[in-house]
């Protein structure tokens, strides 16, 4: 809990660039404690946008993907979770649908994952937001997540993007 180790974790990496290997290993180790730590999911994120070397960044990153089910659900790390998302990158977003396509709509009513949900809506190009379109309009998912204020607020977001759809 202390936040100067993670302090050192940056000092290490600014000023030690020929320890970048073994910071970056012990990184890789612990990614998913990190993404789940109060302060440190704010520093994996912060990594995540400094490091220039895409070996390593795309090693977390599929770390993070990998691990999305403990992720996803978490008060910290369903952030870092979003952040992958803001990024922009249908491959990354594809990746993500694809981990927790069969569970979407339970996701859509949980209290942290439901904000992963809505941003998977929200900046996935149309392929990948119909995958989730048409999971969640689907009547009986519908008439599920309609008794949850997160899955009511989730079916409002898919059928305002579905909307968008066929006006195009």
């Amino acid at each position: 809990d202390d936040i100067n180790g993670i302090h050192i974790i940056y000092k290490l990496i600014q000023d030690f660039p020929e320890l970048l290997d073994q910071t970056n290993n012990i990184i890789f180790d612990n990614c998913v404690i990190l993404a789940k730590h109060k302060r440190a999911c704010n520093f994996l994120e912060n990594y995540l946008r400094m490091i220039n070397d895409t070996i390593y960044k795309q090693k977390i990153i599929d770390i993070l993907i990998n691990n999305i089910s403990i992720l996803i659900i978490d008060p910290k790390a369903n952030f870092i979770i979003q952040y992958l998302i803001n990024l922009g990158d249908n491959n990354i977003i594809k990746d993500i649908i694809n981990k927790i396509v069969d569970n979407i709509p339970y996701y859509s009513k949980h209290k942290y994952s439901n904000y992963v949900i809505e941003k998977l809506i929200m900046f996935s190009n149309d392929d990948n937001r119909n995958i989730i379109i048409n999971i969640l309009t689907k009547q009986e998912i519908i008439n599920d997540l309609v008794l949850y204020q997160q899955g009511s607020f989730i079916i409002l977001k898919a059928l305002k993007f579905a909307d968008k759809e066929k006006n195009r």
